[in-house]
């Protein structure tokens, strides 16, 4: 089922035209023409986004490309995605903002935003570090497959779907072993410790037969109204797949990373009332924290041991979470100093506007203003902050 792509984009990018302010009667058509094309620009990048990334479609509701998965880490599509970022920047900029409603405007800040945040994504290597603990589409692929997540096993041609997605998992994985070996020429690896601690996820799913696999789970919970000849024709399949493909997939991966990626990547230090205020000033006290660490690992060189001796020395803290914590920030680098900054530019956005509006500050419509139109980028939060300032 294939949903509105109005409502879709008013979930994620767009804005609804909620509080737009009057435009003048002699420009409306004008302006209009221009949303016109706006609109146009941000169906079309939708459109051939979903293309691009057909597991996003599939998040939707959108089936038609449930029988695909991008290689999103090839260079093929890393290409195709930053060409369509530029395509669709150019084409942006050709509109004027000036002509467009003040929601409209806002939306328009934020695809501009996007696309260009997404062009300089393409300067550094993510794609070259495709393995880690935390988070990746080899654990991921595992949990779709189990029939619990967003890949549809309701009919017959869910279940054909799936045999197909399988394919582009296979190329997927070599794709990471390729990247990892590149990344191991150009410097570019993961810690040694969270590789480690990646290998038993990926040995999990070598198994000895297809019946003790995750992903066979889709044959045991098969629809009561599959008839005999596709259920004897998809259990065959899965088990082939599963055994002839998955199993051997996440073979090679074991053994590359056992036998060439563990021994490359890096040595961060592997081998060696009043309650509710104290509460409060916990979380600054750990915030604190974070900051220096993420900091210390990707800027100072720190080893994990000093990470986990800053923690220590600075907090009462359980060795668990402590290890947690300097692992996650291994393996997120910036994490930390994102949400603060965050934190502290919304603080600063919040005085600058009781300042301008004195005894008028309205501090509940303040987090209506800034919530109500989801998550966007700071900059963008800041002149919609100002235009409601204006206005008050």
């Amino acid at each position: 089922m294939r949903k509105s792509i109005s409502a879709v984009l008013a979930a994620g990018l767009l804005v609804t035209a909620c509080g737009s302010e009057q435009v003048p009667v002699d420009s409306q058509a004008e302006s209009a023409d221009v949303a016109t094309t706006l609109n146009k620009v941000f169906d079309e990048f939708f459109e051939r986004e979903l293309a691009l990334n057909p597991l996003q479609a599939t998040s939707i509701g959108d089936d038609r490309f449930n029988d695909r998965l991008a290689n999103s880490i090839g260079p093929q599509h890393i290409e195709a995605s930053r060409i369509l970022d530029e395509e669709f920047l150019g084409r942006l900029l050709e509109i004027d903002r000036t002509q467009l409603a003040s929601q409209d405007q806002l939306s328009y800040d934020m695809f501009k935003l996007n696309r260009q945040q997404s062009l300089e994504g393409h300067r550094f290597p993510g794609h070259l570090q495709p393995i880690n603990q935390f988070s990746s589409m080899l654990n991921f692929f595992v949990v779709l497959g189990s029939g619990s997540s967003l890949h549809p096993f309701k009919t017959v041609k869910d279940y054909d779907d799936w045999l197909s997605r399988i394919d582009g998992f296979v190329e997927y994985t070599d794709q990471v072993i390729e990247n990892t070996k590149q990344g191991m020429q150009q410097g570019v690896v993961r810690p040694r410790i969270l590789v480690a601690k990646a290998v038993p996820q990926i040995q999990s799913q070598i198994v000895d037969s297809a019946k003790e696999s995750g992903f066979y789970t889709p044959i045991e919970n098969m629809p009561d109204e599959f008839g005999d000849e596709d259920r004897e024709r998809l259990s065959a399949a899965y088990e082939e797949a599963i055994e002839g493909k998955i199993i051997p997939a996440y073979e090679r991966l074991s053994n590359f990373v056992g036998d060439e990626y563990l021994d490359s990547a890096r040595e961060m230090g592997v081998y060696s009332d009043p309650m509710e205020l104290f509460g409060s000033l916990n979380a600054e006290l750990w915030r604190s924290i974070r900051l220096v660490v993420d900091t210390g690992l990707h800027a100072k060189g720190w080893t994990r041991q000093q990470v986990l001796d800053y923690m220590f020395e600075n907090s009462a803290v359980s060795e668990t979470r402590a290890v947690s914590e300097a692992e996650r920030f291994m393996a997120i680098p910036g994490q930390a100093l994102a949400y603060k900054i965050g934190q502290l530019k919304i603080i600063e956005i919040r005085r600058n506007a009781e300042a301008a509006l004195g005894d008028n500050f309205d501090v509940a419509e303040f987090h209506a203003q800034v919530l109500m139109d989801g998550s966007m980028p700071l900059s963008t939060l800041e002149d919609k902050i100002g235009r409601w300032v204006a206005a008050q």
